[in-house]
């Protein structure tokens, strides 16, 4: 028999689970949806040249270039660019005649120096992503990893607590001594018998007939 604790702290970990499982799944499906967007123009213009683009973190900032061009990006301190190559986003946003071929990434808001060199048109993308899709897809994997220890820890307690021993009732016959029947007390005590003399024991004892056993205190 599963004792109440691990009972309680399987129901736990499976409600936890479940919740979580839905919070992660309503939050990744809003982000994705928000990074499946078409990314708003910022800055587009003709390499070679320098801009001054404006970043901010949880924007992505999309990069396009001509088509077949050799136009090449560098940036100044505080922006990182990684190539679509790098993160496998490569054919996930699409201008005609331009290919995506990354994102600048920034810690810090603020105004950032980009270079193009090469020939060939360069484009700059906007692709704001909310929060809170983000915030309730980490906090729902957050919770899964809790919600699974939880039942982890209730399917353990279930193997390895014991319930409390059962006690046997021995009904004896009190005008002859003999036993009459043996049965667990929480029995007896729903359905008491007819016999006035009842003796516990952890296991079941043999009376020898005629003889009257001896008395409990």
């Amino acid at each position: 028999m599963v004792q109440p604790a691990a009972k309680w702290t399987m129901i736990i970990g499976g409600l936890v689970l479940l919740g979580s499982g839905i919070l992660m799944g309503v939050g990744g499906v809003g982000a994705l949806e928000d990074i499946a967007e078409d990314p708003e123009t910022q800055w587009e213009g003709t390499a070679p040249t320098t801009t001054n683009l404006t970043l901010v973190p949880g924007t992505l900032h999309t990069v396009f270039i001509e088509s077949n061009s050799d136009v090449e990006i560098s940036v100044s301190p505080g922006v990182s660019f990684t190539a679509c190559d790098q993160d496998g986003s490569c054919g996930m946003y699409s201008r005609d005649g331009m290919t995506y071929i990354g994102k600048l990434d920034v810690q810090e808001s603020g105004i950032y120096e980009v270079d193009f060199t090469g020939n060939g048109s360069a484009e700059v993308g906007d692709l704001n992503i909310s929060t809170g899709n983000v915030i309730s897809a980490f906090g729902g994997f957050c919770g899964l990893c809790c919600g699974g220890l939880l039942l982890v820890i209730g399917i353990i307690l279930a193997f390895t607590m014991k319930g409390p021993q059962q006690t046997n009732v021995m009904l004896v016959d009190p005008n002859t001594g003999m036993l009459v029947q043996s049965q667990p007390a929480a029995q007896v005590m729903e359905s008491p018998g007819a016999y006035s003399q009842t003796y516990t024991t952890q296991q079941p004892a043999f009376q020898e007939p005629g003889q009257q056993p001896p008395p409990q205190f």
